[in-house]
């Protein structure tokens, strides 16, 4: 569609969330790049959106549309969030689910009548596995189209039957609700603005929430997160 010559003449292109194109599954990064050549040869203003990109991130991110860093205007809110608490909690890898089931069990108990709770897993099949046992909803891209659906569990979900949900980086990546309390990122294996992503989704409301990165894993608390791949 891009390169149809019937394509109307464009004077303007928002490109939301443009840090994805650093670390998106292969099978998106042939779209990121086609979208970018194409958006560099065009007589457009281009305005690259994203609450995720630091200051040393900002010249690979434009590169691809061929943007030059001192002709280039940037405008910079704060992302500082006193709100949100960020904890990290190693589990005993001979009961990471029995106390990841625990902590969880915890802070539901602590939420109100209006507020929510998410349990992020690195796999579809994680996420799925622990809805059954917790009794929860859940959410990720493989659902199917009846039955078990995204929309049918998140309604659910926003009309409080059942507040926690288990789910992937999907919900992430386009569900935003202000009344998140706490958010559990279990064994987290994305990259560092993935799990920035998903801890920003808590506290919308400005009210005091909390983000919890378990592991079972030494590496992930006293190394670091590590980068992998994503699990919508």
């Amino acid at each position: 569609m891009l390169r149809n010559p019937e394509t109307p003449k464009f004077t303007h292109i928002f490109v939301d969330e443009h840090h994805d194109q650093l670390d998106s599954p292969r099978d998106q990064q042939k779209g990121w790049k086609t979208l970018a050549e194409w958006a560099s040869t065009m007589d457009m203003s281009i305005i690259l959106l994203s609450g995720m990109v630091p200051p040393c991130l900002e010249r690979p991110l434009m590169k691809p549309y061929r943007l030059l860093h001192t002709d280039t205007a940037f405008i910079r809110l704060s992302m500082n969030r006193p709100e949100i608490g960020l904890h990290t909690i190693y589990l005993d890898p001979s009961a990471s689910r029995a106390a990841l089931a625990h902590l969880v069990y915890t802070l539901h108990s602590r939420l109100k009548v209006d507020e929510r709770m998410l349990v992020l897993f690195p796999s579809c099949v994680e996420a799925e596995a622990f809805a059954v046992k917790a009794s929860c909803t859940v959410f990720h891209s493989r659902l199917p189209s009846s039955g078990n659906m995204k929309v049918y569990n998140l309604d659910l979900w926003d009309w409080g039957e059942i507040k926690l949900m288990a789910c992937t980086s999907a919900f992430a990546t386009g569900v935003d609700r202000p009344n998140i309390r706490f958010i559990v990122n279990y064994n987290p294996t994305y990259s560092l603005t993935m799990v920035a992503q998903m801890a920003g989704h808590a506290g919308w409301d400005r009210s005091e929430s909390h983000v919890f990165f378990t592991s079972s894993c030494n590496a992930h608390i006293k190394g670091g997160l590590q980068p992998g791949l994503r699990a919508r």
